[in-house]
Order: C-alpha cells, then sequence, then structure tokens
C-alpha cells in the first residue's frame, strides 16, 4: 500500500511538472505572435512552477497534497478574475 501511493505520488508530481511545462509553452507560443499574455495565465505557470519545483526539492512532503493544492492555486486566479470583471460591470 505505502509504495502505491508513493507512485501515485509521483504521478501526481509528473502531471503538475507537465502543467508547468505546457503553461510556460502557453506564454511563450502567445508572445511569440504577439498576443497578449493574461496575467492570470503568468500567475497559472508561475504557481504550477513553484509546486513542481518545492515538491522535489522536499521530499519530505506528501506528493499527494498535490491533489488539493494544484486546483486550488490554478483557480485562485481565474476566480479573481472573474469577480474583477463582474465588479467593474
Amino acid at each position: 500500500m505505502i509504495i502505491a501511493l508513493w507512485v501515485i505520488g509521483w504521478v501526481l508530481w509528473c502531471m503538475v511538472a507537465g502543467a508547468a511545462l505546457l503553461s510556460w509553452a502557453l506564454l511563450t507560443s502567445k508572445a511569440a505572435i504577439g498576443e497578449k499574455v493574461i496575467l492570470v495565465d503568468a500567475s497559472q505557470a508561475l504557481f504550477f512552477t513553484l509546486l513542481a519545483v518545492w515538491f522535489y526539492l522536499l521530499p519530505e512532503w506528501n506528493k499527494l497534497h498535490l491533489l488539493w493544492l494544484a486546483p486550488l492555486l490554478s483557480g485562485l486566479p481565474v476566480f479573481f478574475a472573474i469577480t474583477r470583471d463582474v465588479v467593474r460591470r
């Protein structure tokens, strides 16, 4: 059971690291074609990168916490962008 949880944790970490890479690829492709880079996209790339780095450098942290941290930190910028737009109306 412990080995299964360890493997699941590393699979989750790989997914977060992949999301970080894809987020940075999205930002660079937008910048390359001259599109405006949105703060929400940049903050999501930063959050995914920080999560992947922290959970890699600190092995005593349980990687299963990524199950709730990744959606929370990636959803916060979207939530604030939506609420800011609603308040402006």
